[in-house]
């Protein structure tokens, strides 16, 4: 069996996917392309303040989109083919014991010229 990424043990879309790539990366680049327009991707100009912040924040959501995709989950739990089956092998002894013993006493009690 093959490993499973995030992506694929969430049962999320392949877009899906694609989609936090293309954001982590604008996140990535904003802080060095500020203002650049790249169709799909506008990325506005940052006060510096916000754009000290993306420098560390950038990267970080990179790996973290790579990680999704990476197939490094080990497989889940698979559906199971046949039913399960437990085998009780219970001796009742004792408590079969205690009940005769009981019955007993009582016969004996009820009817003691018999014993």
């Amino acid at each position: 069996m093959q490993n499973e990424s995030v992506l694929d043990r969430l049962n999320l879309p392949d877009n899906f996917g694609y989609a936090i790539l293309l954001v982590s990366l604008a996140l990535l680049l904003a802080p060095y392309l500020r203002g650049g327009d790249f169709g799909l991707v506008k990325i506005p100009d940052f006060k510096p303040k916000v754009r000290r912040a993306l420098v560390a924040i950038g990267p970080m959501a990179m790996i973290g989109a790579i990680l999704v995709h990476v197939q490094f989950l080990p497989p889940g739990p698979q559906a199971l083919t046949e039913p399960i089956t437990i085998n009780l092998n219970i001796k009742l002894d004792a408590d079969i014991r205690v009940k005769l013993e009981q019955q007993a006493e009582l016969d004996i009690k009820n009817s003691p010229e018999i014993f």
